[in-house]
């Protein structure tokens, strides 16, 4: 038990290192090679379901922003004429309401895309979901590029999501464009484990002996460096030890080590003191 915990741990600091020096590409599309009218729905992008409420209400068109180029997803425009500026950016009847949902494949960190809105507030909402429940929401705000009539922006979320649903506070409408993800390399296989409400995301402020169950060191010792984060589960009845998520295994550390994630998810929420066992 012992030793394949051991060997366990190695493979995740060397992971770790991985993710440390960047994170690799996971999906991307540009819309580019879908004929223009096609429905969000029925988009076939690699590792990516896109739809919308109400249904139907976002298909490809030929852009006429600036960082938005050749194809985009947005809207659907207006039946009326567009103003001499340039196409009207107007749902038939009203965007109000409207909400684009990305799903994703696998869960992916560091998703980025360009947007660009109708209405000049430059307003966007992101919400990120991650197993059905909010980690991430944050509102983005575009400006006019020299040249053009529209609000765009760029959107990024700095959290492991599994899907992304967009809309606009003001109920104006909006395309996206150029959309790129990261795969979220863990420390752990923590998405294959199951993980109680009450667990809570910590940081690591020093490094931290592994051990096996509180108060035995893995042998040989294996160190896991400040600076990791981790799903924290709850402490031991002595107090000194955090119960924690570490790669395909719960392992413990002194309580020392660890102390509250102040990164956008977690804002800093309190370590579970509740004991497990």
């Amino acid at each position: 038990m012992r030793n394949k915990l051991f060997i366990v741990l190695i493979l995740a600091l060397l992971i770790s290192l991985v993710v440390m020096t960047g994170t690799a590409l996971a999906y991307s599309t540009g819309f580019e090679g879908f004929a223009q009218g096609t429905p969000a729905e029925a988009l076939t992008v690699t590792g990516m379901t896109f739809s919308s409420t109400p249904a139907g209400n976002f298909i490809i068109a030929d852009s006429f922003f600036s960082r938005l180029t050749g194809n985009v997803l947005l809207n659907p425009a207006g039946e009326g004429e567009p103003p001499e500026e340039g196409p009207a950016l107007q749902e038939i009847s009203s965007c109000n309401g409207n909400v684009l949902r990305i799903a994703f494949a696998a869960p992916q960190a560091n998703v980025m895309f360009d947007f660009a809105t109708e209405s000049q507030s430059g307003l966007l909402s992101v919400r990120g979901l991650h197993s059905g429940g909010q980690v991430f929401a944050q509102t983005f705000t575009g400006i006019v590029p020299s040249g053009f009539i529209y609000p765009e922006g760029t959107a990024s979320i700095d959290a492991t999501v599994d899907a992304l649903e967009l809309s606009t506070p003001d109920g104006g409408c909006f395309a996206v464009d150029n959309i790129e993800t990261g795969l979220a390399v863990l420390p752990g296989c923590d998405v294959l484990l199951p993980i109680p409400a009450t667990a809570v995301g910590g940081a690591f402020v020093a490094d931290a002996p592994v051990y096996w169950k509180p108060g035995e060191l893995t042998s040989p010792l294996v160190t896991i460096p400040a600076g990791n984060t981790a799903w924290v589960l709850g402490q031991d009845a002595s107090g000194q030890y955090y119960k924690i998520i570490w790669v395909c295994d719960l392992v413990w550390v002194p309580k020392a080590t660890m102390g509250p994630n102040y990164d956008a998810v977690w804002n800093g929420a309190p370590l579970p003191t509740g004991v497990v066992q």
